[in-house]
């Protein structure tokens, strides 16, 4: 688990007993992983190798946020792009530092970079020319929180659950208040 702890989880689900804790983090680190796709992000420090296509002044690698790029491979000719001639603009893209386009082709740059926020577990930070690691951002743990505890509570695949004249129904999820949490994320581009 990246973001959340179990103490966390349990707090969140309001059962603190070890009886559920090792379902607790089965769940979180689903949570975590399912975040981690759908805004393209890494949750603790990875390093990553992409092949990204040339032909426009930004090359985009998938995994956000960019730390740091370790290496840059023209495939064309295997060529070492030199380290000095490019830059990380915002953690998201990399440009050439001439304002120059990268050159045209498909999968043509192999890119070999660290992307990631810092961690409950990996508080160590990038350095070299990088940019630090920051905190992920807390819609991020409150959405795997939500996450969790639907999943916690629809147990057995229900939809819905009622007792003592209090009720619960899980919406759509596209349309869940899970979504809406992560809306402005998805808004500002974080997956492109």
């Amino acid at each position: 688990m990246d973001l959340v702890t179990l103490a966390q989880v349990q707090a969140y689900v309001q059962d603190p007993s070890d009886a559920q804790a090792a379902l607790l983090e089965a769940l979180a680190d689903s949570a975590e992983d399912w975040l981690s796709k759908q805004l393209g992000v890494a949750l603790s420090e990875r390093v990553v190798t992409d092949r990204l296509e040339g032909g426009g002044m930004y090359l985009r690698p998938l995994v956000r946020p960019v730390l740091q790029v370790l290496s840059v491979i023209d495939t064309v000719d295997d060529s070492t792009v030199t380290a000095t001639t490019y830059e990380i603009i915002a953690g998201r893209r990399i440009r050439l530092t001439d304002g120059a386009y990268w050159g045209r082709g498909t999968a043509r740059f192999a890119v070999n970079y660290i992307a990631g926020y810092s961690s409950i577990t990996n508080t160590t930070t990038t350095t070299g020319g990088g940019w630090a690691a920051v905190a992920a951002p807390e819609a991020f743990v409150t959405a795997v929180l939500h996450l969790v505890r639907r999943a916690f509570d629809a147990k057995g695949g229900a939809v819905s659950e009622s007792a003592a004249g209090w009720s619960v129904a899980w919406r759509e999820f596209a349309a869940s208040d899970i979504m809406a949490i992560l809306h402005p994320w998805l808004d500002l581009g974080v997956r492109g």
